[in-house]
């Protein structure tokens, strides 16, 4: 997974337009910036990816029944 869809899917922008709202005035375009350069897609969005490591007969997140937020797990990456 890129960098930048896990970022995506962990609600990058809500957690930008925190930074920036706390940010000084000065530092506004800085901290928007360093953001955007994180999801960029000709740059560390995708240069950079994610790796969930999970216990290896870890199939659901065991307090809500739902696959492991944000990683999809196949049959590959789990063996007998």
């Amino acid at each position: 997974m890129t960098q930048r869809d896990f970022l995506h899917r962990m609600h990058f922008n809500a957690r930008l337009q925190g930074l920036v709202s706390q940010a000084p005035a000065k530092r506004v375009a800085e901290v928007q910036s360093a953001g955007h350069r994180l999801v960029d897609p000709s740059g560390m969005g995708t240069q950079y990816k994610i790796m969930g490591v999970i216990p290896q007969r870890a199939e659901v997140d065991s307090q809500s029944d739902l696959p492991l937020y944000p990683f999809k797990l196949s049959s590959t990456t789990q063996s007998d």
